[in-house]
């Protein structure tokens, strides 16, 4: 759609005055043969495409940087302040945002219904813990060895390209695999000790498929480590952790106490949790 928008843009220089533009904004679109190359797989999800257009946008804000101070010398004092805020608010977020590009390559070698379902076909309130891990964590570790094959099909990228799209693609599946976790409905103490067995099985899985810059450290893991072990705190601590980690939604806080095993027994104290909690999130949002 295209739209018509108007603009006030004040030109100060020896004289002041107003001049009025009129920009016609159109919404950008991917040619066709680029939207086929970022689903395929034989074409390793566009990735080229892709590094191409991440890395682009950063060569620009590196390049902005170095000419702030330039900039600042031209401009009068009182456009000092305009050129903050955009830096503040646009070019230094180009680091988010970069990182957001590279996770969007996630939905297209594994789709977030096929995690979900996986995870939500294990058993969690067995009374029994399984020697080995879980079949979703066999599963994602097959995903991430495909996907590596395929980003090293992408031989013009360099390396800390690479590197950096397989640490945002696993962080996106570490926020996915919290999100599937807050799905469970039942579990068991034997459950949650499955869960901690299959978070570790998947970070050594990683260790050795992933090229990652800190050894042994895989990104988002500690995400969903603190998210599962959070299942074995009493009820009224709850609270507090909610409190003390804003990374996670409400609906995620909320299943972490409708699994705790008090909650089932005193209906009143959990309803006093639920309530804390939700006008703890009420006051964060304001």
């Amino acid at each position: 759609s295209v739209q018509q928008a108007t603009r006030t843009v004040g030109l100060q220089s020896a004289n002041t005055f107003d001049d009025i533009i009129r920009i016609k904004w159109t919404a950008a679109k991917l040619p066709a043969i680029v939207q086929s190359e970022i689903l395929s797989a034989k074409l390793s999800y566009g990735i080229g495409i892709r590094a191409v257009g991440i890395e682009s946008l950063m060569f620009v804000t590196e390049a902005m940087n170095e000419a702030k101070p330039l900039i600042q010398a031209l401009l009068l004092t009182t456009s000092l302040d305009y050129l903050s805020d955009f830096f503040n608010n646009v070019v230094n977020f180009a680091g988010e945002l970069r990182t957001s590009m590279y996770k969007a390559v996630f939905p297209a070698f594994m789709t977030t219904d096929f995690l979900f379902k996986s995870v939500e076909n294990v058993k969690w309130d067995t009374t029994q813990v399984a020697m080995q891990s879980s079949e979703y964590v066999t599963k994602l570790l097959k995903e991430f060895s495909q996907f590596g094959q395929r980003i090293e099909q992408a031989t013009s990228l360099p390396k800390t390209v690479k590197v950096i799209a397989w640490e945002a693609v696993i962080m996106r599946v570490m926020e996915l695999l919290v999100d599937a976790y807050s799905r469970i409905k039942k579990t068991s103490n034997e459950g949650r000790a499955i869960m901690l067995q299959d978070l570790n099985g998947l970070n050594r899985g990683i260790e050795e498929i992933a090229p990652l810059r800190q050894q042994h450290t895989v990104p988002g893991i500690s995400l969903v480590l603190q998210y599962a072990n959070a299942y074995y705190l009493p009820l009224d601590d709850l609270v507090e952790w909610a409190q003390q980690h804003p990374e996670y939604a409400l609906r995620q806080v909320l299943s972490l106490v409708n699994l705790n095993p008090a909650s089932s027994t005193n209906r009143t104290k959990r309803l006093h949790v639920v309530t804390s909690i939700e006008e703890m999130d009420k006051a964060r949002r304001k």
